[in-house]
Protein backbone atom coordinates (compact mmCIF):
# COMPACT_ATOMS: atom_id res chain seq x y z
CA UNK A 1 0.00 0.00 0.00
CA UNK A 2 1.35 3.41 -1.11
CA UNK A 3 0.29 6.47 1.46
CA UNK A 4 0.58 9.73 -1.02
CA UNK A 5 -1.05 12.09 1.99
CA UNK A 6 -0.16 12.33 5.61
CA UNK A 7 -2.72 9.16 7.32
CA UNK A 8 -3.12 11.75 10.00
CA UNK A 9 -4.14 15.67 8.82
CA UNK A 10 -3.43 18.26 10.86
CA UNK A 11 -7.64 18.88 12.61
CA UNK A 12 -8.79 15.93 11.55
CA UNK A 13 -10.56 13.55 13.11
CA UNK A 14 -11.45 10.29 11.16
CA UNK A 15 -8.91 9.49 8.11
CA UNK A 16 -10.19 7.68 5.63
CA UNK A 17 -8.11 5.13 3.67
CA UNK A 18 -9.37 4.23 0.30
CA UNK A 19 -7.65 2.21 -2.48
CA UNK A 20 -7.46 4.47 -5.53
CA UNK A 21 -10.21 2.27 -7.97
CA UNK A 22 -13.11 2.57 -5.19
CA UNK A 23 -16.01 3.90 -6.17
CA UNK A 24 -18.53 5.33 -3.93
CA UNK A 25 -22.61 5.21 -4.37
CA UNK A 26 -25.04 5.69 -2.61
CA UNK A 27 -24.67 2.32 -0.79
CA UNK A 28 -21.88 4.12 0.66
CA UNK A 29 -23.56 6.84 2.70
CA UNK A 30 -23.72 3.98 5.39
CA UNK A 31 -19.63 4.33 5.83
CA UNK A 32 -19.83 7.66 7.42
CA UNK A 33 -22.91 7.40 10.03
CA UNK A 34 -21.74 4.56 12.50
CA UNK A 35 -19.88 5.76 15.87
CA UNK A 36 -17.50 3.08 15.86
CA UNK A 37 -13.61 3.97 16.22
CA UNK A 38 -12.79 2.00 13.48
CA UNK A 39 -15.49 1.37 10.56
CA UNK A 40 -14.83 -0.47 7.17
CA UNK A 41 -16.94 -0.73 4.04
CA UNK A 42 -17.74 -4.00 1.94
CA UNK A 43 -16.95 -4.82 -1.28
CA UNK A 44 -16.38 -8.03 -3.49
CA UNK A 45 -14.14 -10.38 -2.73
CA UNK A 46 -12.73 -13.42 -4.41
CA UNK A 47 -14.12 -15.03 -0.84
CA UNK A 48 -16.96 -13.00 0.32
CA UNK A 49 -16.90 -15.98 3.17
CA UNK A 50 -14.34 -13.19 4.58
CA UNK A 51 -17.41 -10.73 5.73
CA UNK A 52 -18.59 -13.05 7.91
CA UNK A 53 -17.23 -12.19 10.73
CA UNK A 54 -18.67 -8.35 11.56
CA UNK A 55 -15.06 -7.14 13.08
CA UNK A 56 -13.32 -8.14 9.60
CA UNK A 57 -12.52 -4.66 7.20
CA UNK A 58 -10.27 -4.33 4.48
CA UNK A 59 -8.09 -1.82 3.25
CA UNK A 60 -10.11 -1.03 0.19
CA UNK A 61 -12.65 1.90 2.10
CA UNK A 62 -11.65 2.23 5.82
CA UNK A 63 -11.63 5.09 8.27
CA UNK A 64 -10.24 5.49 12.01
CA UNK A 65 -10.72 7.81 14.80
CA UNK A 66 -7.39 9.98 14.76
CA UNK A 67 -6.32 8.32 18.11
CA UNK A 68 -6.78 4.70 17.15
CA UNK A 69 -4.10 5.54 14.85
CA UNK A 70 -1.85 7.34 17.51
CA UNK A 71 -2.35 4.78 20.06
CA UNK A 72 -1.70 1.21 17.94
CA UNK A 73 2.37 0.70 17.54
CA UNK A 74 3.83 -0.01 14.23
CA UNK A 75 4.20 -1.48 11.68
CA UNK A 76 0.60 -1.37 11.09
CA UNK A 77 0.42 -3.78 8.31
CA UNK A 78 2.19 -6.88 8.69
CA UNK A 79 1.61 -10.07 6.36
CA UNK A 80 1.70 -13.43 8.69
CA UNK A 81 3.02 -16.83 6.95
CA UNK A 82 2.71 -20.33 7.90
CA UNK A 83 6.20 -21.10 9.47
CA UNK A 84 7.94 -22.23 6.52
CA UNK A 85 6.70 -19.28 4.76
CA UNK A 86 4.22 -20.94 2.04
CA UNK A 87 1.14 -20.04 3.37
CA UNK A 88 -0.49 -16.77 4.18
CA UNK A 89 -2.06 -16.68 7.75
CA UNK A 90 -2.94 -13.01 8.33
CA UNK A 91 -3.18 -10.44 5.27
CA UNK A 92 -2.16 -6.89 6.45
CA UNK A 93 -5.67 -5.90 7.02
CA UNK A 94 -6.15 -8.80 9.62
CA UNK A 95 -3.17 -7.90 11.25
CA UNK A 96 -4.22 -4.35 11.58
CA UNK A 97 -7.54 -5.74 13.11
CA UNK A 98 -6.24 -7.34 15.40
CA UNK A 99 -4.21 -5.29 17.20
CA UNK A 100 -7.20 -2.92 17.25
CA UNK A 101 -9.69 -5.46 18.89
CA UNK A 102 -6.41 -5.95 21.31
CA UNK A 103 -6.72 -2.17 22.70
CA UNK A 104 -10.39 -2.36 23.10
CA UNK A 105 -11.32 -0.44 20.31
CA UNK A 106 -14.79 -0.74 18.45
CA UNK A 107 -14.69 -1.85 14.75
CA UNK A 108 -18.00 -1.35 12.59
CA UNK A 109 -18.55 -2.38 8.84
CA UNK A 110 -21.26 -0.35 7.03
CA UNK A 111 -21.76 0.75 3.51
CA UNK A 112 -20.54 -1.08 0.15
CA UNK A 113 -18.58 0.48 -2.41
CA UNK A 114 -17.46 -1.02 -5.99
CA UNK A 115 -13.37 -2.05 -5.30
CA UNK A 116 -12.31 -2.39 -9.11
CA UNK A 117 -9.62 -4.81 -8.81
CA UNK A 118 -11.32 -7.33 -7.48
Amino acid sequence: MQIKTPALPFGKTHPVFADNDITLSKQTDAFFRPDAEVVGAMFDLPDMATWSDPEVFHFGLVRFHRHVLAAIQPPWFQRVYTPDGAGLVKCGCQYLRDKVKEEGYRIARAGWCRHWHY
